[in-house]
């Protein structure tokens, strides 16, 4: 019995959208991604993450932000999947356009995020045989390293499994999409705490080619924007 085959993409809430000055990110976009039928989507997410390469807060996602959740965007890959080593091959690619050159190539948690997915609850219902499989395929496909643990603050919960199953609601605007896959990032305030933002707008660059207005231009948001675009003007970096 044949099956159809799955539309699938992956959800982005960072640079991953706009950073096509890098040459790997541009040809990932070209030879993988329908990056023209992006949706926007509603997402947990906000700054979190302080980048030593970038000397800026980059984004997370955070069950903290459930309350006030922000926009990120998924964008469907240009062919449908009907094999785990299609799945494979662009988990691979979406980890080399996070520019890892250094990282093992056996996993999918890096030292700083990990490759997660999240599928439709229709397969509940009824399950296509790949999306049955999907579950224990990501379980191997990880390190012995790996842990949920690293994927949240003290005082809110995870935002992966234990088998890198991202932890939010089927957003119902993709119910287009059988599955999704994601960079989740670890959360790395200065502090124990997500910052303020006036900590965020500290580390924004005086300038117009910023990660912050990158994401606001691109239509990336958060919770926090609106306070952090006025601060930066007043706060010095």
């Amino acid at each position: 019995m044949s099956h159809h085959p799955l539309r699938a993409g992956v959800l982005i809430i960072g640079s991953l959208l706009w950073d096509i000055n890098d040459p790997i990110r541009r040809q990932w976009q070209e030879q993988n991604l329908q990056i023209e039928n992006k949706i926007p989507v509603t997402l947990p997410i906000r700054y979190g993450r302080f980048s030593d390469k970038r000397k800026t807060y980059t984004m997370v996602f955070s069950s903290n932000a459930f309350a006030s959740p922000g926009t990120g965007y998924a964008v469907p890959f240009n062919q449908d999947i009907l094999t785990l080593d299609q799945v494979h091959t662009q988990v691979r690619r979406l980890l080399e356009a996070e520019n890892s050159p250094n990282e093992p190539r056996n996993s999918y948690d890096l030292s700083f995020c990990v490759a997660a997915f999240l599928t439709n609850p229709k397969h509940q219902r009824s399950p296509h045989p790949l999306i049955s499989e999907l579950r224990q395929y990501w379980r191997n496909a990880l390190s012995q390293k790996f842990t949920p643990n690293d994927y949240h603050v003290p005082g809110e919960a995870a935002m992966v499994s234990d088998n890198a199953e991202l932890q939010i609601a089927w957003p119902d605007v993709l119910n287009a999409f059988d599955f999704l896959i994601a960079t989740v990032t670890k959360p790395r305030p200065r502090d124990r705490d997500y910052p303020s933002p006036e900590e965020i707008a500290k580390h924004v660059t005086p300038n117009a080619n910023d990660y912050f207005t990158n994401n606001r231009t691109a239509g990336i948001m958060t919770f926090q924007d609106t306070d952090i675009a006025a601060l930066k003007r007043t706060v010095a970096p």
